[in-house]
């Protein structure tokens, strides 16, 4: 590590956090964990296969509000967008309402947040390979500080 590396990460570990950092830490996560509550909410009203477009259409209509969000986008990019609408956002939103008829919102919500350390176990196996010393320690210590 560089000195100025260095530097940086004690200047890091010693700085207090700010006011404003502690908003920009609890917001999107009060945003990301609600989302898992108001499922469980919706679950006592409304179909499993229901609350995906919902979900949706709530997000649409929030998007709405926000200009820059109705940009034009190349055509070229639209099956990538098509692929990853179904991908990352089709098949999670749909399997969410699904699983919390069976298990807590908490733990889906936990399971949601461990998706990384999924993830590098997956990649670890098809590539046959650890992922880096650095990567490896943080998915390491990642579990025993959720609990």
């Amino acid at each position: 590590m560089t000195d100025v590396n260095a530097q940086r990460r004690q200047a890091a570990e010693v700085a207090h956090l700010e006011p404003i950092d502690w908003l920009l830490l609890i917001v999107p996560g009060l945003v990301w964990g609600s989302s898992f509550y108001f499922i469980a909410i919706g679950l006592e009203s409304f179909a499993p296969g229901l609350i995906t477009p919902m979900r949706v259409l709530f997000g649409c209509i929030t998007l709405t509000f926000i200009p820059q969000s109705r940009r034009p986008v190349e055509r070229a990019a639209w099956p990538m967008i098509a692929l990853l609408s179904i991908v990352w956002m089709a098949v999670p939103l749909t399997v969410f309402p699904f699983a919390e008829q069976h298990v807590s919102s908490s733990v889906t919500g936990m399971l949601n947040g461990a998706t990384p350390i999924f993830a590098a176990m997956v990649a670890a196996v098809i590539a046959r390979s650890f992922p880096p010393r650095g990567q490896f320690l943080v998915l390491q210590s990642a579990p025993s500080e959720s609990s």
